[in-house]
């Protein structure tokens, strides 16, 4: 048989019209093993319990259709259903179940007359048309999405207007058209977890709605443009996979973000990796943001609260803050890679702006933050325009040249590492914290005034190293014209080591105290290997005028 009918109280009333269905009463449940078509497959206007269908309905304009009396509480599909118009667009359905084919200009419809309450698209199954899945109903909200076969759609995969309270995806969902987009999403969505794959052919997901919160563990990108842009509300955005563009952005906020957590990847292949030209209250990066050669990590055009950094941040410019924007804090325990520009005008930003410094922590704990350049080797720069740069707080190995442009470099907290040359363009200020210098490669070079009153400067490395007592262990800071280095306090990491401060012009340099070596002391420089005659070198007779003096035996 092509149709089986389990018979509701009500009765049956199923007739069989030029090879298609019109169900008028309320059935138990039906199964349709055969092929049905006509103008619309399948219309009912009664209660179905169990629809089942492994065989086919094709309709010219609808696969099932019926007006809001026409309730199906179970719609089980192995089969195909498709339409020129409207695959699936009837009064309610409690649970979708496909593991078969829905297809049509819209394969799946769901609007205040139409309502779906559940969508379970299996790993076999295919929801696929023009618009794959449109979802506008706001009255009644679609309880539950959980796609973990295939939904792909030829301008959108998944077009919502309406209210979803949880969508999961652990297969894909795309769009094929040059201008398409994967997820489109302009009304409300609960809660979106993502493990699978969201992709498209410029830009793969938009979101103009609310998203409570977005959480990916799979793949948002792989188009040209926008991986991911926001133009309204996201509450949380947590991104343990991959946001990417070959070509474009892998993350853009046009919108309001409460939290960025990344532990995956945000990438560009050739341009900006994430942009911001709205609000994020916080950004985590535990993960990687990254673009190769000239791109940059993070564009800020917006607003930036904090922007905390354990991972790893790195492209040609690492972070640009634009004019009249800004980013709060700047914390770091793990890498910046690359340049920073802070071009924050205090002129150009609008009202509630808390500073207008670049305020920079580091790591705590025993984490130290790493500034350096984008090759994670070579130098990088901090160019700061129209504020200063603040060292506020934790632990920093320093390896950026900074420029600022008539402003000042200030540390009033932080423990600043150099271990080679880094040059400040500009005026130094420490009022707290440390300055820790390298000994024999690590130099603070300070074009304007440098003022350490307060705080520490430390030798990294003194304990492995050789001094004579009174000798100069090495230049620490050079300054310019107004330099001061009253009130610091000079340490080094080796045990019995005395170290004295000396200001020699405009510069400040290390001298050794009282205790002659900081490590083992070589036999000769022993001054014991001197002590009598016995041990010196015999000079009788003395050598020809041309002859070389003899050498002292190790």
């Amino acid at each position: 048989d092509r149709v089986t009918a389990n018979l509701g109280t009500a009765g049956a009333n199923l007739l069989a019209v030029a090879g298609n269905y019109y169900i008028r009463s309320n059935l138990a449940s039906i199964g349709n093993t055969g092929s049905a078509t006509g103008g619309t497959a399948l219309y009912l206007t009664g209660t179905l319990g169990t629809f089942t269908n492994s065989g086919t309905l094709n309709g010219g304009a609808f696969g099932i259709t019926g007006p809001a009396s026409g309730v199906i509480g179970l719609l089980d599909n192995s089969g195909l259903i498709e339409s020129q118009t409207f695959g699936i667009a009837i009064g309610s359905i409690g649970t979708l179940l496909n593991s078969g084919t829905i297809t049509g200009r819209t394969a799946l419809l769901g609007t205040n007359q139409y309502t779906l309450s559940t969508i379970d698209n299996g790993t076999q199954g295919l929801i696929s048309g023009r618009t794959a899945l449109s979802l506008s109903g706001t009255v009644v909200a679609v309880g539950s999405i959980n796609n973990s076969g295939t939904i792909l759609g030829q301008s959108y995969g998944l077009y919502n207007s309406g209210t979803i309270t949880r969508l999961s995806n652990s297969g894909t969902i795309a769009a094929t058209v040059t201008s398409g987009l994967a997820v489109n999403n302009s009304g409300s969505i609960g809660t979106f977890n993502n493990s699978g794959s969201i992709t498209a052919v410029r830009s793969d997901m938009t979101n103009s709605g609310t998203i409570d919160t977005l959480t990916n563990s799979g793949l948002i990108g792989g188009g040209t443009n926008v991986a991911l842009r926001n133009y309204a509300t996201i509450g949380t955005l947590s991104n343990s996979g991959t946001l990417t563009s070959t070509n474009g952005v892998g993350y853009y906020n046009d919108g309001t973000v409460g939290l960025l957590d990344n532990s995956g990847t945000i990438r560009s292949g050739a341009s900006f990796a994430l942009v911001d030209s709205g609000t994020i209250a916080r950004l985590a990066n535990a993960g990687t943001i990254t673009s190769p050669g000239f791109g940059v990590g993070i564009f800020n055009g917006g607003k930036i609260g904090t922007i905390a950094n354990a991972g790893l941040i790195k492209a040609g410019t690492a972070l640009q803050i634009f004019v009249g924007s800004q980013v709060d804090l700047l914390v770091n325990s793990g890498t910046i890679a690359g340049n920073i520009y802070n071009n924050f005008d205090p002129s150009n930003a609008g009202p509630g702006t808390l500073a207008a410094a670049l305020t920079i922590a580091g790591g705590t704990g025993g984490t130290i933050g790493t500034l350096t350049g984008a090759s994670l080797t070579n130098q990088g720069r901090i160019i700061t325009r129209y504020a200063d740069v603040v060292f506020a707080g934790g632990d920093l190995l320093l390896n950026d040249s900074i420029t600022t442009n008539g402003f000042a470099v200030r540390n009033i907290g932080a423990g600043i590492t150099v271990a080679n040359t880094v040059g400040i363009t500009g005026d130094y200020v420490q009022t707290g914290g440390s300055l820790g210098v390298a000994v024999g490669s690590g130099l603070l070079a300070v074009s304007g005034s440098a003022s350490l009153t307060n705080g520490q400067v430390r030798l990294v490395g003194a304990a492995t190293n050789n001094y004579f007592q009174g000798g100069t262990v090495g230049t620490l800071v050079t300054g310019g014209v107004g330099s001061d280095y009253a009130g610091v306090t000079l340490s080094g990491d080796g045990a019995g080591l005395s170290l004295a401060g000396v200001t020699i012009g405009t510069s400040w340099s290390a001298s050794c105290g009282t205790t002659t070596s900081a490590g083992p002391t070589p036999a000769w420089a022993t001054p014991a290997r001197w002590a009598s005659k016995a041990a010196l070198p015999s000079m009788s007779p003395r050598p020809a005028p041309w002859a070389p003096w003899p050498t002292p035996a190790a």
